[in-house]
């Protein structure tokens, strides 16, 4: 996992070394006094989680060019995504323009090369967001521009089309495949919003359209591992929805933006984000079903038995998410039943109860119904294999693991990585050499 200042050294160019004396030479002359500029001083600041002092920190911000300001309020590491590319997403105003900065950023996003694995927001700043868009949501804001060629209605019927083409491409393709086509869609409906001319009603088709882009682009990302690069892609689409007064699109996206500070272990950013979908979203029972199950999970990851178990109780039976209408058990199962019946299992799987999560994760890992989960439970399948090694099921957690990748053209390295983190400890298990070997040796399963 990289840190962000690994990030922005190397997009400077510096050794650890080189990186260092320059932050001493910034230090001195700002009047900090001496600062000793070995590597091991940024060797600790990136590996071992040691944060830099208030004078260095200040020096640093100093030499990358953020202001002071944004590094109290933002706190390490979170404010060095100010230089690595997202300011767009947590300091523009929830403005028309503010949504136009932020779907720009989606172009950086792109590109893994520069990605970190740090979510964008988190402690002080989940607050923060919280506040500005519940205050934003209060707005009616103008979504009409005069400037550029005006779009025409044909032109957002067929952008529409082709959402829903993707949407459905997304079931059935290797979630790889379909991203780079989803992400440069969305570069193309940016350029709609950002050098056309369209009226009031034209915006807000614009706007929703593109929060459904990043929401699928996110989406696509959960299910290629990229958990933070999903949290992002879920910022930009809760800012568009925002922007065009749509709270329960908007409530959706943050319930992304929590899902993935649950899969990268930060439970406590959760709950506030769950609270402000429930005021968002008062009569949507699929909503609040989707915020009782995180902020079950939540809880659990918290070792607050009772608190998760309430949380369960609040959950209704209502999907989270409207089913789509197919005809086959594959839709059905998969739109339904999978992302409740999941939640609920590694809730039980985090409360330590394990052989409970395996009876409700059992029917969905089927041979048939594993097709119909994938890909959009795909972040949550690697839960079913630690209550399987949990119970001592290995040669069932093996072979899940294998479905799993095999349901992927190229498994994905942070998928991949996952997989080996839980069964490096059973490596002496010949069934798990083997499939460890596999992993080695035959990228493409």
């Amino acid at each position: 996992m990289p840190h962000p200042l690994k990030l922005v050294r190397a997009s400077l160019g510096d050794t650890q070394s080189s990186f260092a004396r320059r932050i001493a030479r910034r230090h001195q002359e700002l009047g900090f006094g001496q600062m000793g500029d070995s590597r091991s001083k940024v060797a600790a600041w990136e590996n071992s989680g040691t944060p830099p002092d208030r004078n260095t920190q200040r020096a640093l911000a100093d030499l990358l060019g953020v202001s002071w300001r944004d590094t109290e309020q933002l706190g390490w590491p979170h404010w060095l995504h100010l230089v690595i590319g997202d300011y767009a997403l947590i300091n523009q105003p929830w403005t028309l323009q503010g949504a136009i900065d932020a779907l720009r950023s989606a172009t950086w996003l792109a590109d893994t090369r520069l990605f970190s694995e740090y979510p964008t927001v988190a402690g002080p700043t989940v607050h923060a967001l919280v506040e500005q868009w519940q205050k934003a949501m209060t707005c009616q804001l103008s979504l009409s521009s005069p400037d550029g060629k005006p779009i025409s209605p044909g032109v957002i019927t067929w952008a529409c089309g082709c959402l829903e083409e993707f949407a459905s491409v997304f079931l059935e393709a290797s979630p790889a495949t379909i991203f780079p086509t989803a992400s440069g869609f969305l570069h193309t409906l940016t350029r709609f919003l950002s050098d056309h001319a369209y009226d009031q009603e034209a915006g807000t088709e614009l706007l929703l359209l593109a929060s459904r882009n990043a929401g699928l682009c996110g989406a696509i990302s959960l299910s290629l591992g990229e958990v933070a690069r999903a949290e992002r892609y879920f910022l930009m689409a809760a800012r568009s929805a925002t922007a065009a007064g749509v709270p329960l699109a908007a409530a959706t996206y943050m319930g992304g933006v929590a899902y993935g500070h649950l899969i990268v272990g930060a439970p406590g950013d959760v709950l506030p984000l769950v609270n402000a979908i429930r005021e968002m979203t008062q009569g949507s029972r699929p909503h609040h079903a989707m915020a009782a199950f995180l902020e079950a999970r939540a809880h659990a990851r918290l070792n607050d038995v009772g608190a998760a178990a309430r949380a369960l109780e609040l959950a209704d039976i209502t999907p989270p998410f409207p089913a789509v209408e197919k005809s086959s058990r594959r839709h059905r199962l998969g739109s339904v039943n999978a992302w409740a019946a999941f939640s609920e299992g590694i809730t039980w799987l985090h409360l330590g109860q394990s052989t409970k999560a395996m009876e409700l994760f059992a029917p969905l890992v089927e041979e048939d119904a594993l097709v119909g989960l994938f890909p959009i439970a795909a972040g949550d399948l690697c839960f079913v294999t630690d209550a399987q090694l949990a119970v001592g099921d290995i040669e069932a957690a093996v072979n899940l693991a294998s479905r799993v990748l095999a349901l992927y053209c190229y498994p994905p390295g942070a998928v991949v990585r996952r997989y080996k983190e839980r069964f490096i400890a059973y490596r002496a298990v010949p069934i798990v050499r083997d499939f460890l070997l596999r992993l080695a040796e035959h990228p493409k399963l």
